[in-house]
């Protein structure tokens, strides 16, 4: 194969940033605009979907964009090599169509059947259906869900602890800080807050409604908020027979505050640690 010399395009990248940025905004104003907007329960989102799906256009243009090959070349070196494409291989492409039409179908039937603001079994199952189906479809051409359970499994069974110098003490400190959000959230657990405001009381009163059968995909009392939270609060009542009541609330989000750490500790190891697992860790 003979090299190729390609110029790294700028002007294509500058538009791909400006795609993005202007998807992000539009976005953002349409988040603001519902904020404010009257809405009812019936059409929560009326009033901010068609500034939400051209912002989700425009983006997905951008990353059309990206798609050129030169893209993919670093900016640093005005002038590299890359040797010729391989060519299209045009029966996995049919097949990603196909999945990506299948996706759409359980995106559809997930609209259909939660339209009334409900969680129906038909609801959810188009929904994770979608989410599944679509994720196959855009990815890389040797990936698929059946083989990324395989691996998942593999790595459990094959996994062994390993742990480094710099590892020990990147957890040693993971384990401090740990400790002490542990400390802070529960040092004053019954007087910090002391009373409860009204939106703790909103999202009791929502998590009641789901104790008594209301399964709500968004929760007006909550300004449309997404009912994680609320399906958790009830799933500690119901299933491990704790009060429905401000503690309960409290130690719920204690528990998330405290996820969370080991979370964007793992975020930063991912975005940065594979180049370079030091400062990765210090993002962490």
């Amino acid at each position: 194969t003979v090299a190729i010399p390609e110029v790294y395009p700028y002007g294509a990248a500058a538009f791909q940033w400006l795609l993005r940025v202007a998807g992000f905004g539009i976005v953002l104003a349409a988040q603001i605009y519902m904020l404010f907007a009257p809405r009812s329960e019936a059409a929560g989102l009326d009033v901010g979907a068609p500034y939400l799906l051209l912002g989700f256009a425009i983006w997905i243009v951008g990353e059309i964009v990206g798609l050129h090959p030169a893209l993919r070349l670093s900016p640093s070196t005005p002038e590299q090599t890359k040797a010729p494409e391989r060519p299209i291989d045009w029966i996995a492409l049919l097949w990603r169509a196909s999945v990506a039409a299948l996706g759409t179908v359980c995106a559809l039937l997930a609209w259909r059947f939660t339209a009334g603001n409900q969680f129906t079994l038909e609801g959810v199952a188009g929904w994770f259906g979608g989410v599944i189906l679509w994720v196959w479809a855009l990815a890389p051409l040797d990936w698929s869900p059946v083989g990324a359970v395989r691996g998942a499994l593999s790595a459990v069974r094959t996994w062994r602890p390993r742990i480094s110098g710099e590892a020990l003490w990147t957890l040693i400190a993971l384990i401090l800080i740990m400790g002490a959000g542990v400390f802070f959230r529960f040092s004053e657990f019954a007087s910090v807050p002391p009373e409860m405001t009204s939106d703790h009381v909103e999202k009791l009163l929502d998590a009641n409604g789901v104790v008594n059968g209301r399964y709500n995909v968004f929760f007006v009392n909550n300004h449309g908020r997404d009912p994680l939270q609320f399906y958790l609060l009830a799933l500690m009542h119901s299933g491990l027979g704790l009060p429905l009541d401000f503690n309960l609330l409290k130690l719920l989000t204690a528990i998330e505050g405290l996820l969370t750490i080991p979370l964007m500790w793992i975020l930063g190891r991912v975005m940065i640690g594979r180049s370079n697992p030091q400062l990765g860790n210090w993002v962490g």
